[in-house]
């Protein structure tokens, strides 16, 4: 005998999932709608809030400038010459810039430097030296071609004044053996303590503090480069043919508007 089957009601898969399912996309659904009102919520907020602040900055407030305006301290400083009373001639005028002591120390350094080559020469003094300086100037005033000439015994040429002051051969020793410094205590190239203007560094510094001593300079100064002039040969010589001295060294200067070198 055939046994009876008895039939018992499946569900099928899409019945399962749609029964198992609905609740769950309902609070998704719920959850998603309570979201995007409290986001619309918040951007009306917002919105309401820079329309109000737009309206407030546009009714109220007014730029203004903050911070004071930078006041420099006042200028009470002195100007011009600052030299003793009773300088007068020029004379006395450049020995505050051309100092006692930086004349002692080219009386000391020449005799050294006479010693060391053991020139058959006397040694030389401070007033000696003045009249060197002297005629040095002089010579700038009046030129010749060589400053033999001022020597010479062409009457033409001659100048009487200056060759009763000094002699052509004392002359010649003054530009061969004048010195500032020692040249055996001169550091040696590649040293870390090598100047180029190792000769010339004690000149160059009293000078700049005779001139800065001796003149009050101005509130208003100027700094820019200046030649001097030099046909000799030197590593340190340039050659600027757009300036009116095309040849020398360049150094840069602050200046006085009186023209004065601080």
């Amino acid at each position: 005998m055939e046994e009876e089957v008895e039939l018992v009601d499946i569900p099928s898969d899409s019945d399962s999932i749609d029964d198992l399912c609905v609740s769950d996309i309902d609070d998704d659904l719920n959850i998603r709608d309570k979201r995007n009102e409290a986001t619309k919520q918040i951007s009306s907020a917002i919105f309401d809030e820079e329309d109000s602040a737009d309206n407030v900055s546009d009714s109220d407030e007014k730029w203004v400038k903050s911070g004071k305006r930078k006041r420099d301290a006042p200028f009470t400083r002195n100007v011009g010459p600052n030299i003793p009373d009773n300088v007068k001639k020029p004379s006395e005028i450049f020995l505050c810039l051309f100092s006692d002591d930086l004349l002692d120390l080219i009386v000391q350094e020449t005799n050294r430097y006479l010693q060391q080559k053991g020139y058959k020469q006397p040694p030389t003094t401070k007033e000696e030296l003045l009249i060197f300086l002297g005629i040095y100037i002089l010579m700038g005033v009046k030129n010749s071609p060589s400053y033999r000439d001022y020597w010479s015994a062409n009457p033409q040429l001659n100048d009487p004044y200056i060759s009763s002051l000094m002699s052509v051969v004392r002359f010649r020793f003054f530009l061969g053996c004048l010195h500032i410094t020692d040249n055996s205590t001169e550091p040696k190239k590649g040293n870390a303590a090598y100047d180029k203007l190792y000769k010339l560094r004690p000149f160059l510094d009293k000078v700049n503090e005779n001139f800065k001593k001796n003149f009050m300079s101005n509130k208003y100064q100027t700094v820019d480069e200046s030649m001097i002039k030099c046909k000799g040969r030197s590593s340190m010589k340039q050659y600027m043919p757009l300036k009116p001295i095309k040849r020398g060294y360049k150094c840069w200067v602050r200046a006085d508007p009186s023209g004065y070198v601080c």
